[in-house]
This record gives structure tokens, C-alpha cells and sequence, in this order.
């Protein structure tokens, strides 16, 4: 999926997870200073790469510099979320585009890969969740068709979440 500013690809095991975990903590910076302790916005490299591990992380680039991110899981019965658990139901984790980067279409281009991989693993739907606060993301994912189904309160968070789910 190249594009003319960015170009959308798969995440290596060799890639540079130190990297990646710095424009994690960097896209999510200004959730954090609003009081939003995402687990993203402070993970190490090694936690970065052990939730990699566990699906399939699309990586956006600009001259050879990591500029967003976003990770899709299949369904597990070991999550903690009842629609994480749901047959058929891929999960979107770790999304994020670098603020001087945003508007340039990456994050949907991310988007875009996340649902057709879920497509690719005969997912019906998709699912994600952010904090309650999060206006402007909660207000995003509502215009891109998502509907919110559950909240909940992750442990050791300081927020409630909405989760949200669309159906391909």
C-alpha cells in the first residue's frame, strides 16, 4: 500500500522494537499528561515486543522512520474483555499515528490493514477500546462506523473504557 508521504507494512521480528515502544510513548504523550494511563504510553521495549507476539503489528513509515502503528489480535478465550472473547472477533490494539504526522491519512491506511487481515482470519467483526475521556478518539472510531457495546475498568487503569465494535 504505498503512498505519497508513507507506506504501510508488516513489523519484522527484527525490526527495532526500541523504536517502535518511542513513537508509542511519544503518540500517546498527550494522554498521558491528561491523567490516561494507557499501557502504551509507558510500556518497555520488551513489552512492546511480547504484545507484538501476540498478533499481527502493521507499521506506518516515512523515510525509513516509524511514523504510526497498530496491532491486530484474533480472538482468545483468555481475554479479559467478553467481546475480545467472541469467535470471529479480531481485536485492534496499540494504534497510534506521531502528532506532526497526523492528518496525512496514515492512521486510516493502519486501520485499513488491521480489517483486512482480520478479513484474511474469517473475523465477521473488529473490536477496540479506549478510555471514556478520549473524546476525540471515541468520536473517530463512532464516525468510522463503530458502535460502542461494553464498558469496563481495566485493572490498574485510571479510567473507565468504552468498547467498541464494527462488523465487516
Amino acid at each position: 500500500m504505498p503512498h505519497a508521504a508513507y507506506s504501510i507494512r508488516k513489523l519484522n521480528v527484527s525490526d527495532d522494537f526500541e523504536a517502535l515502544t518511542k513513537l508509542l510513548h511519544r503518540a500517546y504523550r498527550e494522554l498521558s499528561q491528561a491523567g490516561l494511563n494507557y499501557t502504551a504510553g509507558y510500556q518497555d521495549a520488551e513489552t512492546t515486543r511480547d504484545r507484538c507476539s501476540k498478533g499481527v503489528c502493521f507499521v506506518a513509515e516515512a523515510n525509513e522512520v516509524l511514523i504510526g502503528t497498530i496491532l491486530v489480535k484474533p480472538s482468545s478465550p483468555d481475554e479479559d474483555c467478553d467481546t475480545y472473547r467472541v469467535p470471529n472477533t479480531a481485536s485492534i490494539h496499540q494504534f497510534c499515528v506521531d502528532h506532526e504526522r497526523r492528518g496525512i491519512g496514515a492512521g486510516r491506511s493502519l486501520h485499513e490493514a488491521a480489517l483486512n487481515q482480520a478479513s484474511e482470519w474469517g473475523c465477521t467483526s473488529v473490536a477496540l477500546d479506549t478510555a471514556m475521556a478520549a473524546e476525540r478518539l471515541t468520536s473517530m472510531y463512532l464516525a468510522w462506523g463503530y458502535e460502542i457495546v461494553e464498558e469496563i475498568q481495566w485493572p490498574g487503569k485510571t479510567y473507565r473504557s468504552f468498547i467498541f465494535r464494527l462488523e465487516l
